[in-house]
């Protein structure tokens, strides 16, 4: 769809003369689509000397391009005026599924069952907007030039590739004599490209130019991407069954916004430019094996894999100048990328085997340096006296929930089980600010990185493994939440620059065997978030909710009485956001509410007190009612049994979470110069790895290993020079709040369960020794560090306020409600690094005085701990303590 309009006036008179032009270009696209390769309804298909191939593939190409340019121009021997408006808007809305399935139906193949689905359409949105206004007179001139270009698009496809229904007890199923194999895979490329460019110029005895530009850019991805077999039969009776899910899409959004103004004459010039970016993301990925099936490679491996390799940009320009003698100048650049995403392997209440080899079940999902970008630059330049101001802003979320695991199955395999998990994530998110001005300038960026979910791999529920190798359940996650940015602010008289940097990673790594431990209050005052039962009415997108402490206590960070708004992490937890509003109390356009969109939570700080606090929900929807200190026990009492003979079970969690904040102030002023740098890191972060309650294993020999690498690192650097006085104020702080641990049986501080004992067995023999290892590894280090120089002829001042903190806990156990049968155990727990450290390094030049206060707080409150039996905050039980038979 191409949509051009162009729009041109021009005006001449020897008294008054006016010109007025204006041109607009709008592209909407709607798509609704099914892409579908069935075999249903109670089919029978029967290719003997072959394969059965299903294929569906959506390659649909959606362009869009919309430009907009308007002239106007103005001449008089008196007074002249010449106003020009350019607008451009695309507006992509791609909706519909992508299907392979065989359903109801008997199909046996030869060599190969396969589903193959395929997303790979292109949206590629182009608007460009532009607009020139040009006014000369004798007396008086005024020009003004505006341009808008707004693009728009939306995806919400589903991918499904799927067996289902097709069971053995209806004389139905898929039977092949090589592979069965499914792929599931989203592959769409959206672009987003908005440019808008203004030019102004207006010269007579009295000027007077105005240029406004505005570009926005944004792309949504919403749907599942699935493949599965679900209550079914389904057999590879001569190769593998691989199942696979993969998410690989790329979003691209780049908006540019130029503005330019000049004055020639008594009077003055004004440009303004601004631009925002948006990415957002909610999707699932997720591969299975569910609902009573019967999955079996019985001369083959069986896999069950999900991948998210998403990609998002978001890249944004903005340059505004201003030339005359009165001049003022602003831009301001917005940037996001949300990615919420849950990407899951797993196999559920079902029966699965390897015939020849390793068994797997493996989630993974990684967005690096390259595979997000969100940069936003801007810069503001006025040649006159006044005022040149920047705003930035980049945001960068990663909320991600990563599982791969098995519940309730009969595990085969005649090598090894292997349930595996892995996360790696940077968010890295870049500002750049520059004003300059003859008058006033100033600066401000903000720069928010946040990686928060969990990434878990283990087997649970009333699952059996039988395996003739070892079995390895592993969660390994890597988050890195780095945000970097500049802000330099010049000014003749003035200048001003504000840096602010908030790094977050809130997550938990997680590997275990049995029931999944429990100690979890409604009301997590680490994690920000509440737990709850998900009500008859789900929450909905953006809703509203007004908080009532019930008579009691509110939580820490809530006001009893205020409306809020409700969000769902990856995990399923409720969090709350900040509502924003306009100076008459009214609430802001969704659009604009930065703490909803960025998933930024209110920090609760404290539980309150009282048992019936609520979420009171708008209209006839029953509110909720909650109690924040209660603790949840969501887990049903199940029996887990792994018997791998005399081979080994390893239950392994590995973290490294890294929170940087990085950023640099610095402001210049022939009178006064001033920066403001504020800079938060912060780490509050599980890593786990057990054998939990219920749990039942004979093996040759068990590790159980927790490690985790957490840093925080808050570092600013400021600079301030002024002729009369120069200002640097500096807040750099470092937290680490985590948790590692490793263990067999009852968590501790948590009451042990009547009936779920964790029964451990483990004998030697070639290659085993029979060693149980519960092993806690943990490495936390916080560096606050503020550094700068301040220089005036006259007055120098420097405040800085660095904090460094590091908490938590170390644990290695065997808790309560166990018995152990081994040759030999080994109980670590090392707390090889725990380091807190402010630093200040300040610098005052000035003719008359300087003036430094300093202040630097740095803390460790860790603990590490090896112990066998309850925990110290708690009496050990008197039935319930551990039983440990160890022969070696």
């Amino acid at each position: 769809v191409d949509a051009v309009a162009v729009g041109v006036s021009f005006g001449a008179s020897g008294g008054v003369s006016g010109s007025v032009a204006a041109a607009g270009a709008i592209a909407i696209i709607n798509s609704t689509n099914l892409v579908s390769a069935s075999i249903v309804a109670d089919s029978d298909v029967d290719a003997t000397l072959g394969s059965v191939i299903l294929s569906a593939t959506d390659e649909t190409l959606f362009t869009s391009d919309v430009d907009s340019v308007s002239v106007s121009g103005a001449i008089s021997g008196g007074a002249g005026i010449a106003l020009s408006i350019a607008y451009a808007q695309s507006n992509t809305s791609i909706d519909g599924t992508v299907r392979t399935e065989i359903n109801d139906s008997d199909v046996d193949a030869g060599t190969d069952i396969m589903l193959t689905s395929l997303a790979d359409g292109v949206i590629d949105a182009d608007g460009v907007g532009v607009s020139v206004s040009l006014s000369a007179a004798v007396g008086f001139s005024l020009s003004g030039a505006g341009a808008g270009v707004i693009i728009t698009n939306v995806i919400g496809q589903d991918v499904i590739a799927e067996i289902g229904d097709s069971e053995a007890a209806e004389g139905q199923g898929a039977t092949a004599g090589n592979d069965v194999l499914l792929s599931a895979t989203d592959s769409i490329k959206s672009t987003a490209d908005a440019s808008a460019a203004t030019v102004s110029g207006a010269a007579s005895f009295a000027a007077g130019a105005l240029a406004i530009s505005a570009a926005r850019a944004s792309n949504s991805l919403e749907g599942t991407t699935r493949a599965g077999i679900k209550k079914s039969k389904v057999q590879a009776t001569g190769g593998d069954v691989d199942i696979k899910a993969k998410s690989e899409s790329e979003l691209i959004a780049t908006p540019e916004a130029y503005a330019l103004a000049a004055a020639a004459g008594f009077g003055g010039a004004a440009a303004g430019a601004g631009a925002e970016a948006s990415n957002t993301v909610t999707r699932t990925t997720e591969a299975f094996i569910r609902n009573q099936s019967d999955v079996r490679a019985l001369n083959g491996l069986l896999t069950v894999e999900a991948h998210d390799l998403l990609k998002a940009k978001a890249d944004v320009d903005v340059f505004s100048l201003s030339v005359g003698m009165a001049s003022f100048a602003a831009g301001v650049a917005l940037a996001s990328n949300n990615i919420a995403s849950v990407t899951t392997a797993s196999v559920e209440g079902s029966t699965v085997q390897s015939g020849l080899g390793n068994l797997l079940i493996d989630a993974d999902s990684q967005q690096l340096d390259a595979d997000l970008i969100t940069r936003s630059d801007a810069a503001a330049i006025g040649a006159g006296i006044g005022v040149a101001a920047v705003g930035v802003v980049a945001e960068e979320v990663i909320a991600s929930r990563v599982e791969a695991f098995a519940s309730g199955s009969t595990l085969i395999a005649a090598g090894q089980v292997n349930v595996d998990a892995d996360s790696n994530h940077r968010a890295t998110p870049e500002v750049f600010g520059l004003s300059a001005s003859l008058g006033v300038a100033i600066s401000v960026v903000d720069a928010t990185a946040i990686v928060s979910g969990a990434t878990r791999a283990y087997i649970d529920g009333n699952s059996t493994v039988s395996a003739s190798g070892d079995t390895n359940v592993t969660a390994d996650s890597l988050s890195h939440a780095l945000p970097d940015g500049d802000s330099v602010a010049v000014g003749g008289g003035i200048g001003g620059a504000a840096a602010i940097m908030d790094a977050q990673v809130n997550r938990v790594t997680e590997a275990f065997v049995g029931r999944r431990a429990s100690k979890q209050l409604v009301v997590d005052t680490r994690l920000n978030s509440i737990q709850l039962d998900q009500p008859a009415t789900p929450w909905g997108d953006a809703e509203i909710v007004t908080y009532s402490a019930g008579g009691g206590t509110a939580i820490g960070g809530l006001v009893s009485g205020k409306q809020y708004y409700v969000f769902e992490s990856p995990d399923g937890r409720i969090m709350l956001a900040e509502i924003l509003r306009d100076g008459g109390n009214n609430i802001k356009p969704l659009a604009e509410q930065d703490n909803l969109n960025g998933r930024i939570a209110i920090d609760l700080t404290s539980l309150g007190s009282g048992t019936n606090h609520q979420l009171i929900r708008a209209g006839l929807i029953a509110d909720v009612a909650f109690n924040p200190s209660e603790v949840l026990n969501p887990v049903p009492l199940t029996t887990t049994v792994l018997d791998i003979g005399a081979h080994k079970l390893n239950v392994l969690a590995n973290s490294t979470y890294e929170a940087r904040a990085d950023s640099l102030a610095a402001g210049f002023g022939l009178l006064g110069g001033a920066s403001v740098a504020k800079s938060s890191a912060s780490v509050v972060g599980d890593t786990l790895a057990y054998v939990g309650e219920g749990a039942t294993v004979k093996a040759g020999g068990l590790d159980v290993k927790a490690v985790s690498h957490d840093g925080a690192y808050s570092l600013n650097e400021f600079y301030a020079i002024g002729g009369a006085i120069a200002v640097n104020v500096t807040i750099a702080d470092a937290t680490i709040d985590s948790r590692t641990e490793a263990f067999i049986g009852t968590q501790a501080g948590v009451t042990p369960t009547s009936g779920a004992p964790t029964v451990v067995t483990l004998t030697d023999a070639v290659g085993v020794d029979g060693r149980l290892l519960i092993d806690a590894n943990g490495s936390q280090t916080a560096t606050a560090e503020a550094k700068g120089i301040g220089a005036s002829f006259g007055v120098s001042v420097n405040v800085l306020l660095p904090t460094a903190d590091v908490s938590g806990a170390v644990r290695a156990y065997v808790g309560e409600n166990t018995t152990v049968v081994a040759d030999r155990l080994d109980v670590l727990a090392h707390g090889d690094v725990m380091d807190a450290t402010a630093t200040v390094r300040s610098g005052t030049i000035s003719g008359i005085a300087s003036v430094t206060g300093l202040s630097s707080l740095a803390k460790v409150t860790g603990e590490v701990e090896a112990f066998i039996g309850a925990h110290n905050d708690r009496g050990a039980s008197a039935t319930l303590a551990p039983q440990l038979t160890i022969s070696g």
